[in-house]
């Protein structure tokens, strides 16, 4: 911000404005006029001479011829360096102010593109801490837990493949056999159970002695895995009435 305030400062500008003019008339005269003048004087001084033996009585003209032409080129001279200064000052003013306002525009740019990330930032995190966020998350986490657990169950590897009706029927059929496998195992020789139905019901049996979990709690896991992903049915809803001993309307 000390570099900004300098530049917009009022004596920084009248020293640009008036220093580099001055500089550049300092050096134009030293090193172009100056010399310039005594080399013309040099190249004249033996012509002078020449002119003097020739016509003596003529001396006094040809050095007042010369004086004159001196004089006229010096003032051409200083017409034509003073022209350049001036039109050179206005060129470096122009490039001094152009080059200014396009350094606070920068600066300008360069604040606003900060002050932009730290509220980016702050808002990232903001919203990373967030109660609500942090309930979103470990929700996500819960139903993908129970994906995981019902996948296993069906022995599916793919989550998306599991029946969840098919998987809280057999909850069902658990709860009102009340556990017992040999019943299940006779509705299965009569027929009323098919062999993939046995086979699911056999593994969440196994699953409910080693975990001290109930059929009925298995179902409702299911169910919230289809309500979460807007799939719960007519069919699931009925059978988890049944569970809450609701029976069977309609």
């Amino acid at each position: 911000m000390a570099i900004q305030d300098l530049l917009q400062s009022s004596l920084f500008i009248i020293l640009i404005g008036v220093g580099i003019p001055i500089a550049a008339f300092l050096e134009i005269l030293f090193r172009v006029i100056l010399p310039k003048t005594k080399r013309v004087q040099t190249q004249q001084s033996p012509q002078n001479i020449s002119q003097e033996q020739r016509f003596p009585t003529q001396q006094k003209p040809a050095n007042d011829e010369t004086s004159k032409y001196s004089s006229d080129s010096i003032e051409k001279a200083l017409k034509d360096v003073l022209g350049k200064m001036d039109k050179k000052e206005n060129e470096l003013l122009t490039n001094i102010t152009n080059s200014f306002n396009e350094m606070k525009k920068l600066i300008e740019n360069l604040n606003s593109a900060v002050e932009e990330l730290a509220l980016s930032v702050k808002a990232s995190e903001s919203d990373s801490s967030s109660p609500f966020n942090t309930i979103i998350q470990q929700e996500e986490e819960h139903v993908s837990r129970e994906i995981s657990t019902v996948s296993q169950l069906v022995g599916s590897n793919n989550p998306n493949n599991v029946n969840l009706t098919w998987f809280i029927k057999s909850c069902v059929l658990l709860e009102i056999m009340e556990y017992d496998e040999e019943k299940i195992k006779q509705l299965y020789e009569l027929g009323y159970v098919s062999s993939d139905d046995m086979f699911t019901i056999l593994r969440i049996l196994s699953f409910i002695k080693n975990r001290k979990i109930t059929a009925k709690e298995l179902a409702s896991i299911a169910a919230n895995i289809a309500e979460s992903y807007s799939s719960l049915t007519p069919e699931i809803k009925k059978y988890i009435m049944i569970l809450e001993g609701g029976g069977v309307n309609g």
